[in-house]
């Protein structure tokens, strides 16, 4: 027992003699504080035509096929003018903005104001959108984020009622015009999509089948009521996103649906080519869509769940918007039900359109809280956050056993 002792003895002050050692030994502790510096700060400067477009920077690829399945490193409005601490590990930097990504070798981020580019002739009609619209769809009611509805506003009824609203006035019938504005980035991922629209009498939205539809597309550059079949064989489309993108159309292309009589809602219908094997046809009337029995919606941005039990939801909706000079109704679709939990992130963008009629006033029959549009300050909801993990060696700045698990965070 003697022995043992001694050597424990002898041991500690040699321990204690290395560490005296490494305590002066000013080279050896900078060479490895400096690999302990494991981030690189940069600076962000973002600006737009528009002050207050939505933007998101990423440390990979957002993307997983047309899906979010990443929480952004830093999130707001412009104007930004800000810094981020990016891991060494991180190659490039991924920004979503206006319903596109672009990417970016990691270094100093500046984004200039760049106007839209405006509309190019083609023979259908096309429809100039300002700036200031294009701001707040794609910032406002329908961001490029996860879950833009949440919660019982999934089971509302957003189509278009054709009837007298207070500032409307009464009136007999009403004109209908569908401006397509874009597809959430979408065909980032060779992801394009089909719309359609249909009337039904309004008294039978909560009971409402096929049958009680009215359906329409487009024959010949004219807009005309076509059977269910035409649909279900994904011909006579309204619009095809793949059509107006490789036409170098990348929006503004206006259809006249029509002149309707009160009494009447006017829906839409989608499918994308990602959902095709599933059935894949996604309504705006909750009705029309299968019946979820009994399912818990995890939410993609924070992990809170919502329990749905025997309901129909919505797969697109439409918001009344009012936007400097313009008074019209927005629509966004989704291509996923949300129980295809690996593939929907509710962001409701997948194709968007822009509603206008006469009278102008023509609204929703429910009102949802979309996106950002219950909060249009921009300040209130910038965010910068930073993920990753920290090692710690308990005996740092010293030589130790460098395992670096003595603590984890």
């Amino acid at each position: 027992m003697y022995i043992s002792r001694l050597a424990f003895v002898l041991a500690a002050l040699s321990t204690a003699s290395c560490i005296d050692k490494d305590v002066d030994n000013t080279e050896f502790y900078e060479k490895y504080a400096r690999g302990f510096d494991n981030r690189t700060t940069v600076a962000v400067n973002i600006a737009s035509e528009v002050a207050g477009e939505y933007y998101a920077v990423y440390f990979g690829n957002p993307y997983d096929g047309e899906s979010l399945v990443k929480q952004p490193a830093l999130t707001g409005f412009t104007p930004v003018s800000t810094t981020l601490d990016v891991p060494k590990d991180v190659e490039r930097l991924y920004v979503v903005a206006q319903g596109e990504m672009k990417s970016y070798e990691v270094g100093n981020l500046s984004i200039s104001a760049a106007a839209r580019p405006g509309p190019q002739t083609r023979a259908a009609d096309v429809n100039p959108v300002s700036a200031r619209v294009m701001t707040a769809v794609n910032s406002i009611y329908f961001p490029e984020k996860t879950n833009n509805v949440r919660g019982d506003d999934l089971f509302k009824c957003t189509d278009l009622v054709i009837d007298r609203t207070p500032s409307s006035g009464d009136f007999d019938e009403a004109e209908i015009w569908l401006t397509f504005l874009g597809d959430g980035g979408c065909r980032q991922s060779q992801l394009f999509g089909k719309l359609w629209f249909y009337t039904y009498p309004s008294s039978k939205q909560d009971g409402l089948t096929l049958g009680d539809c009215t359906f329409y597309g487009v024959k010949d550059g004219e807009v005309v009521a076509i059977p269910y079949s035409e649909v279900r064989a994904q011909r006579s489309w309204v619009f095809y996103t793949r059509e107006e993108f490789s036409s170098n159309i990348a929006s503004y292309k206006r259809y006249k649906l029509g002149v309707f009589p009160k009494g009447l809602n006017l829906g839409f219908v989608y499918i994308g080519n990602s959902t095709v094997s599933n059935g894949g046809f996604r309504f705006t009337t909750p009705r029309l869509n299968e019946r979820v029995q009994d399912y818990t919606l995890t939410y993609q941005d924070d992990k809170k769940t919502f329990r749905i039990v025997d309901r129909h939801l919505a797969n697109g909706y439409i918001c009344h918007v009012t936007e400097g000079d313009f008074q019209g109704n927005i629509l966004g679709m989704e291509n996923r039900v949300v129980t295809e939990s690996a593939k929907y992130d509710g962001d409701y963008n997948d194709i968007l359109c822009m509603i206008e009629s006469n009278p102008r006033t023509i609204a929703p029959g429910e009102e949802v809280e979309i996106g950002n549009s219950g909060n249009k300050d921009p300040e209130e909801i910038a965010c910068k956050t930073s993920v990753g993990l920290y090692l710690f060696e308990d005996n740092y700045p010293y030589r130790g056993d460098f395992d670096f698990n003595d603590a984890v965070v």
